[in-house]
């Protein structure tokens, strides 16, 4: 789990969009992603992972950038380090 990073949150608002905004700015920030873990944290990026609220969105960026899709998580959450149940299945 040391080189997997995650992507938890990436919101374009709707007063700042283009096209392909959103593709444009995740694929620079993955292009030095790696590099800025190494610097700061002594080792690289071997995989980032992010998660697709079905019921909200439909992964268009993520497509984009050839993320492939692994499945459903079990409708659980991290709140305050402690796992919880809250429903809501998204796709990673």
């Amino acid at each position: 789990m040391r080189f997997i990073t995650s992507n938890p949150r990436f919101c374009v608002l709707a007063a700042g969009r283009r096209p392909n905004l959103a593709s444009e700015v995740l694929r620079l920030t993955l292009r030095r992603l790696s590099a800025d873990f190494e610097a700061r944290w002594r080792h690289p990026v071997a995989a980032v992972e992010t998660f697709t609220n079905p019921a909200l969105h439909v992964g268009t960026c993520s497509k984009a950038l050839n993320f492939t899709a692994l499945g459903t998580t079990s409708g659980y959450g991290r709140r305050s380090g402690r796992f919880v149940y809250h429903g809501a299945k998204k796709l990673y």
